[in-house]
């Protein structure tokens, strides 16, 4: 007779085998039964609507019928599968940069538990393959692209992914094996209860290039790409079914409207795309009024948009002349009383407020800033609030040319900064003296 906890040990093996046992998916973008038992975020269904768009990534799809997605995904003890049904009226893969065109884009955060300030891997699958698209250097077949924590090469073959074109839009289906989702050294921990980071995009692309985005993440950001914090939360569960929560794992009060920085995500951009992050997923509200510096404000209802003033993407709430931005940051502990640098293009004025105090004002005046990065430092506490009021009459002039009228801020390492600034100027006055030299060496020859 097996004692008591033998039997236990017994059921508890038995349970797992039954929980980690494979499970029959076929790749061929034809719905399986399985995913008919699904009916919500809690078994692994998501409904992506066209509301959840992307306000930085153009402007909100005019309905579902324009851009919108039904999702089902599930886990065996070797792959994550996905199965999603687009609503698109135009689909097009027209443009040889492979995000800019109706495609799914997955983020996957291996492990959370180790609270990573960077590395996030991508998989890409574009709406259309080489037969059919316009552009055949756009087709994305979840291929790992070289600056940025992507999937094993194996992803790409044709037995991991499947599409097809439906009356209304695309059907996108894949696996990908758990090996290949890792960044850095950290890898998803497959079993029951544990979790793994996720978002979902879609871009739309309906005319040369990506018009919008819609969404499904905590952060409702397009620097999911490379900000752990801001993804979405997988937990496994039984009978290879994934609950899935619109909260992050690392810190549960990202919401839209808040940016992550660290050393890790400059030093990652430096080396991947040599530039500093700009400063993205500001909160909007029309008007004038001091308070708004407040780092204490409500803005949980203001609109969140991009600070561009894009021409055809002016927000939603109107623009009469002079609005106020917010934007909600983290910084990492090591960046807590470092100076940064901070550097700022725009059209009009602007007032920046760092947690309700001024610290600089751009544009009054013509000379009052000529490119070298500024100093911020956030001191004493890892969130602060930046909040800009921006002016700007012209818009209309703007818009008409078809040029932004807003702004672009962005912080970085300051004196990596500094160096790009000199180096940018050094190659701008080789150029001038080259060009200013050039009729005399005609001449002379």
């Amino acid at each position: 007779m097996l004692r008591k906890s033998s039997s236990v040990l017994i059921i508890l093996f038995v349970f797992s085998r039954i929980a980690l046992a494979q499970i029959s998916i076929s790749i061929d973008a034809q719905k399986d039964s399985f995913y008919n038992q699904l009916s919500s975020p809690d078994e692994g269904h998501l409904t992506i609507t066209h509301s959840d768009f992307l306000p930085l990534s153009g402007p909100k799809p005019a309905g579902d019928t324009d851009l919108s997605a039904q999702i089902w995904m599930a886990w065996d003890s070797t792959h994550f599968y996905f199965y999603a049904e687009v609503k698109d009226d135009i689909i097009r893969v027209n443009n040889d940069l492979r995000f800019q065109n109706d495609c799914l884009e997955l983020k996957f955060d291996p492990d959370p538990t180790q609270k990573p300030l960077s590395g996030v891997v991508n998989a890409r699958l574009t709406a259309l393959d080489s037969t059919e698209a316009d552009n055949i250097e756009g087709v994305d077949n979840l291929y790992p692209e070289v600056f940025s924590e992507n999937l094993a090469s194996a992803a790409v073959s044709p037995t991991n992914y499947a599409r097809r074109l439906t009356a209304d839009g695309y059907i996108l289906e894949l696996r990908l094996a758990w090996k290949w989702i890792k960044a850095d050294d950290r890898n998803v921990h497959v079993g029951i209860g544990n979790v793994f980071g996720l978002a979902v995009g879609f871009p739309d692309n309906d005319s040369e290039q990506r018009d919008g985005s819609i969404q499904w993440s905590a952060g409702m950001a397009d620097e999911v790409w490379n900000t752990p914090q801001l993804l979405g939360t997988v937990e496994f569960l039984p009978d290879h079914k994934l609950k899935l929560i619109k909260r992050n794992a690392i810190d549960p009060a990202a919401r839209p409207g808040t940016t992550y920085l660290s050393n890790a995500r400059f030093e990652w951009l430096q080396r991947g795309l040599g530039t500093e992050p700009v400063l993205e997923n500001w909160k909007y509200h029309p008007g004038d009024d001091s308070a708004w510096a407040d780092p204490a404000f409500d803005d949980s209802e203001w609109e969140t948009t991009t600070a561009l003033l894009l021409p055809n993407n002016l927000p939603e709430s109107g623009w009469q002349g002079v609005g106020w931005f917010r934007l909600h940051i983290v910084v990492d502990s090591m960046l807590i009383n470092k100076p940064l640098g901070l550097s700022i293009m725009q059209a009009g004025v602007s007032q920046l407020y760092l947690d309700g105090a001024l610290i600089y004002t751009f544009g009054e005046h013509s000379g009052d800033w000529h490119g070298v990065p500024k100093v911020i430092t956030f001191e004493g506490k890892e969130r602060h609030v930046i909040a800009v009021r921006y002016s700007n009459l012209s818009v209309k002039k703007f818009r008409n040319a078809g040029y932004d009228s807003g702004f672009s801020l962005r912080l970085g390492n300051l004196n990596q900064m500094a160096e790009d600034t000199i180096r940018r100027e050094r190659t701008l006055i080789g150029l001038q003296m080259f060009l200013t030299s050039l009729p005399v060496n005609l001449f002379s020859s």
